[in-house]
């Protein structure tokens, strides 16, 4: 008996989890869709900017972290599991920067505003990182405090 009780709960934590970060989940799942496309058509980023710019073989590299960056994000918000989340997190800003870079060098101002935007979705990643890493801290302060 106590054993269900103790999944049902752990299962109502996950779900408020998510949907208390439902849009983290949305930018988790572009990153997978991104790079879903990537494996299904591998030629599908030849002409990106970022080809253009770092190669095809970085190019790739870039599209695979996308698809692990949402894949980690999803999996810690749905564990839920703070260090997780906050490595996903990291790799999601780091591979937005890189793009709103790629996207600046090769477009210039023609590109501005798809890499403001990115640019703004990396700060968002990392700021949440550190808001989470920051709650996770406190958590373990007051559990140690508590003993």
């Amino acid at each position: 008996m106590p054993s269900r009780f103790v999944d049902r709960l752990q299962l109502t934590l996950r779900g408020r989890n998510a949907l208390l970060n439902v849009f983290e989940l949305w930018v988790a799942l572009a990153g997978i869709i991104t790079g879903f496309v990537f494996f299904y058509q591998p030629s599908s980023i030849d002409h990106g900017s970022l080809a253009q710019t770092i190669g095809y073989t970085l190019a790739a590299v870039w599209s695979v972290s996308y698809f692990c960056s949402g894949v980690i994000i999803w999996f810690g918000l749905l564990r839920p599991s703070p260090r997780v989340e906050i490595a996903g997190l990291w790799l999601l800003g780091s591979a937005t920067s890189v793009n709103g870079i790629a996207i600046l060098s090769v477009f210039g101002l023609r590109g501005a505003a798809t890499s403001v935007t990115l640019f703004t979705l990396t700060f968002a990643s990392w700021i949440r990182a550190l808001i989470v890493m920051r709650a996770s801290l406190r958590l373990a302060d007051e559990h140690d405090a508590d003993r």
